[in-house]
């Protein structure tokens, strides 16, 4: 029996005499007798393949990796000598966990790492605007006095970042609070005066999109991705 397609590119194809679209290893796209541009070889699980889809690579693993390097540079001249107090890189559960490793493995300058929870996207594609931050375990990371570096990996609303810099003001004063993150989206930016330094932002999105990757989630899934991949919602 002859298989027909619905969709105007398919009825294209089929009279161009290509053959039926087939979903291909990486399970996010489909494929007429050609390779997938996506994955090249990275096998990706799609457990929504359905209802979200990948659309391309962004941000490749070297591209990443050279920006990685460049903000360890910019964080060593800005804290240049150790003395009484102690730069501790406090990231922002649960996105920034790769994106922090790598940072401290590039950066330097003595320092430690903290680990505490604030999210304002709660599994969805878009910021929830409501951000909770536990009093309690700001107390028990000893931050007070420190030189802090909030790691994030990326910069939306700036309500994570606002909800951390002004529950660490109010529980422990630090001597010095800055952000840093892997990705921005200047365009979404809804918090006035975070005085965010441009030398600790990887990239900047214009315009904004949703992505994944590199320990950004969608539902909790493609943190593990080595990549920073758009991604989109398929309305059914």
């Amino acid at each position: 029996m002859e298989e027909h397609f619905t969709d105007p590119l398919g009825r294209m194809l089929r009279k161009l005499g290509v053959n039926r679209p087939t979903l291909c290893k990486c399970e996010t796209n489909n494929v007429y007798d050609k390779k997938c541009n996506f994955c090249e070889g990275i096998i990706v699980r799609n457990p929504f393949s359905s209802s979200f889809r990948l659309k391309g690579i962004l941000y490749g693993p070297e591209q990443i990796k050279t920006r990685v390097e460049e903000l360890a540079m910019a964080i060593d001249s800005s804290y240049p000598c150790p003395d009484a107090s102690e730069l501790v890189l406090l990231g922002a559960l649960t996105g920034a966990y790769v994106f922090l490793s790598d940072l401290s493995r590039a950066v330097r300058t003595p320092h430690k790492i903290a680990f505490v929870r604030a999210s304002s996207y709660h599994g969805g594609t878009q910021t929830t605007g409501k951000v909770q931050v536990s009093h309690e375990e700001l107390k028990s990371l000893d931050l007070e006095g420190k030189d802090i570096l909030i790691v994030e990996d990326i910069l939306d609303t700036g309500f994570t970042y606002h909800a951390l810099r002004e529950a660490l003001r109010k529980v422990c004063p630090p001597r010095s609070i800055e952000f840093c993150a892997m990705l921005s989206k200047p365009d979404k930016l809804q918090v006035a005066q975070l005085n965010v330094k441009p030398k600790f932002i990887g990239f900047q999105m214009r315009p904004p999109k949703f992505v994944v990757g590199y320990g950004l989630d969608y539902r909790g899934y493609f943190r593990d991705l080595p990549f920073i991949a758009e991604a989109a919602e398929v309305k059914q």
